[in-house]
C-alpha cells in the first residue's frame, strides 16, 4: 500500500463477493448484507474538475474525410487543423510503421473513394481499377519518397503517385496534401493515443475518462463517492486487488458485475475503482484510464466483411471454421450469433467456433465505440496506461456484450487478453458491468456458468436523490 493515505479506501474493511455457485447455495438460508444494511455513510471528494475542449469535425479524422469528400477538386480547398496535425507529425518521424497487417473492407473503401477524388482520369478510363494494397506497403512508400525527396520528386505528389501505381494527379496541392494525411492515417502509426486521452484527465476522479459526453452521462457521478465500511465495497476493493489465488485463470481476474437499484452507486463505485488500486497514489491518475460506454437495448451489431480476414487471418482453419457457421446459419449480426449458441438446433461442434466468433465481435464494437468517441483511429500510444478499466453501464439490456466481456477464460479469446493483443495502450485491462440487476439475473446472463465476480450494491438516499434532483 502506498505510504500515502487514498480517502477513498479510508475505513475499508475487507468484504467477500459471491463467487462460487455452490457457495451461494450454502448461504441461501443467511440475511444478505443488503437486507440488513441501511444507507451508509458517504464521503464527500471535493476536487476541482478539469476542463476537456470539445473536439471540433474538423480536428478529427472522420469530419476531415467527410469535407475532403465532399469538396471541390478545382476550387480553393482549405486544409484542416487535423491535417496540419498529421502532417507536422509524419515529416518530424524518421520512420512510419504500419499500425495494422491488412484494412478492413469499410477502410479498402474508404481509400478508394479518397484515390477517386485525387485521380485525374483520361478518357475511357474507370473507377475503382487501382489494387489497395497493404498498411505496410503504403507506410513504406511514404518512408521512401521522403527519404528521395527532392525539387524534381516533391515528397507528397511522390508518395501519392505510387500509391495510385503511376496514375495522373489532380493539380490542387492542398487537396493532395489532405489525401496523403487521411491515407497515412489509416495505414501507419501517427497519431499518438495515449497522449490525446492524457488530454482528457479527470480530476474528480483521479484518472482519464473516455465518455462520449461527460456533462450528460458524468457529471452526476462526480460529486461525491461512497467511501464506506459496507462488505460490497470491501469486496470491489479486493477484485481490484486480486480476487486470490484459488481463482486464477478465471474470469474473476478480469471481469466485474456491479447491479443495484437506481441511486445505489453501482456506476459512481465503477468509476473509482480505479483509485481503489493498492499503490495508486493520489495525483498519479495520468497513468491510469476509464473507458466509460453505455449500452442501449436492442443493439444490433453487423458482422464487418473482413471480420474473419482481420480476425482470423487468410486461410487459417480458424476463419474456414467462422466463414463456414457465418454462412450455415445465415449470420448477420453479433446478437444473431449470440442467438445461435442458444439455440438448441445448433451443432455442438459449431460451439467453440460461435462463442470465439461473439467475442471477436464485441472486442470490434468497443474498439470502434473508442474510436468514434476520441476521434482517433489509433489505438497505439508510446507511454502506456498502467490500467485500463473499461466500463459497460446497462451491461444487463444487451445480453450478448455481457456474455462476451464475460467469456470463459481460454486460449486468449476473452476481452481483456484482445485488447493487449491487439492494441497499445494499457498494460493491464479489465472490464466493469454495471445494470439494474440483482445476483440471479446476473449469473441467468452468462452463457457457461462457474465462478463469477457479482457485487450488489445498496441503494443510498443522497445518490438517489441527486439522481432525481438532476431529472
Amino acid at each position: 500500500m502506498s505510504d500515502i493515505t487514498n480517502p477513498l479506501i479510508c475505513g475499508l474493511s475487507s468484504g467477500k463477493a459471491k463467487i462460487s455457485r455452490d457457495e451461494r447455495a450454502s448461504n441461501n438460508n443467511e440475511p444478505s448484507s443488503e437486507d440488513s444494511k441501511g444507507p451508509t455513510k458517504r464521503v464527500k471528494i471535493s476536487d476541482g474538475l478539469a476542463t476537456v475542449p470539445k473536439i471540433e469535425p474538423n480536428e478529427t479524422f472522420a469530419g476531415t474525410l467527410k469535407i475532403f469528400l465532399e469538396a471541390e477538386v478545382a476550387g480553393d480547398f482549405q486544409l484542416t487543423p487535423w491535417v496540419d496535425k498529421i502532417m507536422k507529425v509524419v515529416k518530424g518521424k524518421k520512420k512510419l510503421e504500419a499500425k495494422k497487417e491488412v484494412f478492413t473492407t469499410e477502410e479498402d473503401n474508404t481509400i478508394r473513394s479518397i484515390f477517386n477524388v485525387i485521380w485525374k482520369r483520361g478518357e475511357g478510363e474507370k473507377e475503382d481499377s487501382v489494387d489497395i494494397l497493404t498498411p505496410g506497403e503504403y507506410a513504406a512508400m511514404w518512408n521512401s519518397a521522403k527519404t528521395n525527396a527532392s525539387e524534381e520528386n516533391p515528397l507528397i505528389p511522390t508518395f501519392l503517385r505510387r500509391c495510385l501505381q503511376r496514375k495522373r494527379l489532380v493539380e490542387n496541392g492542398t487537396v493532395l496534401t489532405c489525401a496523403a494525411a487521411l491515407l497515412l492515417e489509416l495505414s501507419s502509426a501517427i497519431e499518438d493515443f495515449c497522449q490525446l486521452v492524457r488530454g482528457m484527465y479527470r480530476d474528480k476522479f483521479d484518472c482519464c475518462v473516455i465518455v462520449e459526453n461527460y456533462e450528460t452521462q458524468l457529471d452526476i457521478l462526480s460529486d461525491e463517492f461512497v467511501a464506506d465500511e459496507s462488505d460490497e465495497m470491501g469486496s470491489i476493493f479486493e477484485w481490484v486487488n486480486g480476487p486470490g489465488k484459488e481463482v486464477d485463470n478465471t474470469r474473476v481476474n478480469y471481469a466485474l458485475s456491479i447491479g443495484g437499484e437506481s441511486g445505489s452507486g453501482k456506476t459512481h463505485a465503477a468509476l473509482h475503482c480505479i483509485n481503489l488500486l493498492e499503490g495508486k497514489r493520489k495525483g498519479d491518475g495520468l497513468e491510469y484510464l476509464n473507458i466509460y460506454i453505455k449500452l442501449a437495448g436492442g443493439l444490433e451489431y453487423e458482422i464487418p466483411v473482413s471480420c474473419v480476414r482481420v480476425y482470423y487471418g487468410e486461410g487459417t482453419d480458424e476463419g474456414k471454421a467462422a466463414t463456414h457457421v457465418i454462412e450455415k446459419y445465415n449470420l448477420r449480426t453479433a446478437r444473431a450469433v449470440d442467438n445461435q449458441m442458444k439455440d438448441k438446433a445448433t451443432d455442438e461442434n459449431d460451439l467453440s467456433t460461435l462463442r470465439r466468433l461473439r467475442v471477436c465481435l464485441c472486442f470490434d464494437f468497443l474498439c470502434k465505440e473508442i474510436q468514434r468517441i476520441t476521434g482517433c483511429l489509433s489505438l497505439w500510444g508510446s507511454e502506456k496506461f498502467k490500467r485500463v478499466h473499461i466500463i459497460l453501464d446497462e451491461a444487463a439490456v444487451c445480453p450478448w456484450v455481457y456474455r462476451s466481456v464475460n467469456q470463459i477464460y481460454k486460449d486468449e479469446m476473452y476481452i481483456p487478453s484482445l485488447f493487449s493483443q491487439k492494441t497499445g495502450f494499457g498494460e493491464y485491462f479489465a472490464v466493469i458491468c454495471c445494470s439494474t440487476a440483482n445476483e440471479t439475473l446476473f449469473e441467468n446472463l452468462l452463457s457457461t456458468q462457474g465462478l463469477f465476480y457479482p457485487v450488489i450494491m445498496c441503494p443510498c438516499d443522497a445518490v438517489y436523490t441527486k439522481i432525481l434532483s438532476s431529472e
